[in-house]
């Protein structure tokens, strides 16, 4: 029973051991690029094999006054314009909202807010 025991936990201590983050996706995920407002990317699952997946950030981010925040359904791109990706998942755009009635610039970690469940990003 307990070389039963040792044998069992020997062959799962040497599967390799694939860690998928909820919120985080950049770890996980390569080939980040955005167009528009959808976010592409290639993404490991949970079984180690990767797979292209998107998602459209006006369902994650949205603009709070000239703030860009994670907000379900924010819809971000309706106030927002030139938006870029900097340093892979930084999302910087020029949004309305300043005091002065104008754009301002604006910047989120999309890192803080998207998740890689299984190969999809996620928000």
């Amino acid at each position: 029973m307990q070389f039963t025991a040792v044998l069992t936990l020997a062959c799962f201590l040497s599967l390799p051991v694939y860690v998928i983050s909820t919120s985080g996706f950049a770890a996980s995920c390569s080939n980040i690029q955005l167009s528009g407002s959808v976010l592409d990317a290639t993404c490991v699952t949970d079984s180690g094999s990767t797979t292209a997946t998107a998602i459209d950030l006006n369902n994650c981010v949205a603009n709070y006054d000239g703030n860009l925040a994670c907000a379900p359904s924010g819809s971000y791109s309706s106030s927002c314009d030139d938006c870029s990706l900097t340093d892979t998942t930084y999302l910087l755009c020029s949004c309305s909202g300043s005091s002065d009635g104008g754009d301002q610039p604006s910047g989120y970690n999309l890192d803080s807010c998207l998740g890689n469940n299984d190969g999809a990003l996620t928000c």
